[in-house]
C-alpha cells in the first residue's frame, strides 16, 4: 500500500472512532498515534486500518483498549517531554562539585 493510501485509511479510522465513540485524538501527534494504533492492530492480528475499522465494529470492547493504550502512551510522552530541558542542580550535581 502506498504511503498516501495508508494515511488516507488512518484518517478514516480516526474519523470512525470520533464519530462512533466521540473520542477526539486532536491533541496527539499523528505519527505517534499511528504507531500506537498499529501496535493494537498487531495485537489482534491486523495489518490494514480499514480492517481495524471492521474489527472495531464487531469487537466494541477494543475501543476501550485502544483508547486506554493511546491515552497512557500520550501521558508518558507528555510527562517526559520536559525532562532534561531545565534540570535543577540537585544532590547529584552537588556531589560531583564536591568531588573536584
Amino acid at each position: 500500500m502506498s504511503e498516501a493510501g495508508k494515511t488516507q485509511e488512518f484518517a478514516a479510522l480516526i474519523e470512525f472512532i470520533k464519530q462512533h465513540r466521540g473520542f477526539d485524538f486532536a491533541g496527539y501527534k499523528s505519527t505517534g498515534l499511528m504507531r500506537r494504533v498499529e501496535k493494537r492492530m498487531q495485537a489482534v492480528g491486523l495489518v490494514r486500518f480499514n480492517d481495524y475499522i471492521d474489527y472495531l465494529e464487531v469487537h466494541p470492547e477494543e475501543f476501550a483498549l485502544l483508547q486506554r493504550h493511546s491515552h497512557q502512551c500520550h501521558q508518558l510522552l507528555s510527562r517526559s517531554a520536559g525532562v532534561g530541558i531545565s534540570r535543577p542542580r540537585g544532590a547529584a550535581a552537588d556531589y560531583r562539585a564536591e568531588g573536584q
